[in-house]
């Protein structure tokens, strides 16, 4: 009989806790979205402008119950892989410019044979 109430005391202390977190920490529900679409363009400009900058300090991202929306940080990601590829590619050009701007033709004078 001990063992009953022990058991039933365990599920009502459980109960009430389970209860009491839901209370104070919420239950993991989904934020609203932003209030409108411009908001949402604007968030995605302001992170545009960010990259272009270089100022990633100023990205910016909704926040959801479980981190940010996921397509803000999506495009984000894909902005800077975009952003990454033109720097490789200008850096590729600048190597190849390199080069042939530090050639210098040397003139070579065969001895003359005697």
């Amino acid at each position: 009989m001990a063992w009953f109430i022990l058991i039933a005391a365990l599920a009502i202390f459980t109960i009430l806790g389970n209860l009491l977190w839901g209370k104070i920490f919420g239950r993991g529900e989904l934020m609203p979205p932003l209030e409108s679409e411009t908001a949402r363009q604007e968030v995605l400009a302001n992170n545009s402008a960010a990259i272009a900058s270089g100022d990633f300090a100023a990205l910016k991202f909704e926040v959801v119950a479980r981190g940010y929306r996921q397509e803000q940080v999506d495009a984000v990601l894909q902005e800077l892989i975009e952003h990454s590829q033109e720097l490789q590619i200008k850096l590729e050009n600048m190597q190849l410019v390199a080069p042939q701007r530090n050639k210098k033709t040397t003139i070579v004078k065969e001895p003359k044979n005697v």
